[in-house]
């Protein structure tokens, strides 16, 4: 059997259990992925600075039961990146999704322009958009550009 170069899955961190979770999988099944974290500004889920979190549904404003130890690697992405994005994505592709969603392709975005190692990235995306058509739209500046449907 031939082994592919690792690949890497974007996981939203609000109590971490979801990334636990998934880690814990890919350990057992030997799997060759590695899971990245990706976190709300301000989130201490995961070690983070403590400080003000501007989006529902990701980050948590005290430490992971499920990774006392925090998890590594770990992007943190600010308000405004994953509110630009999911209204992107939505424009583009019709895809919605609450901030979690948006924050995903936004920390693969950084990742890709940091460096050349992750290749082959997927972002495991726990919600869709209408949950949070009400709470979005006032959080940052660059708000959601959609409408209920």
């Amino acid at each position: 059997m031939t082994r592919t170069a690792p690949g890497h899955v974007l996981i939203a961190v609000s109590a971490g259990g979801t990334l636990a979770g998934f880690r814990d999988f890919a350990a057992a099944l030997g799997a060759p992925w590695e899971p990245v974290g990706a976190d709300a500004s301000g989130s201490v889920a995961l070690g983070g600075a403590p400080g003000a979190r501007l989006l529902p549904g990701i980050g948590s404003s005290r430490p992971s039961a499920f990774l006392p130890n925090g998890h590594r690697p770990t992007v943190y992405v600010r308000p405004e990146e994953p509110v630009e994005v999911r209204a992107r994505l939505r424009e583009t592709s019709g895809i919605g999704g609450g901030p979690s969603a948006g924050a995903l392709p936004a920390a693969a975005l950084r990742l890709f322009r940091v460096g050349t190692r992750r290749t082959r990235l997927a972002c495991l995306c726990p919600d869709g958009a209408d949950r949070y058509l009400d709470t979005v739209s006032g959080t940052c500046p660059a708000g959601p550009r959609e409408a209920p449907s």
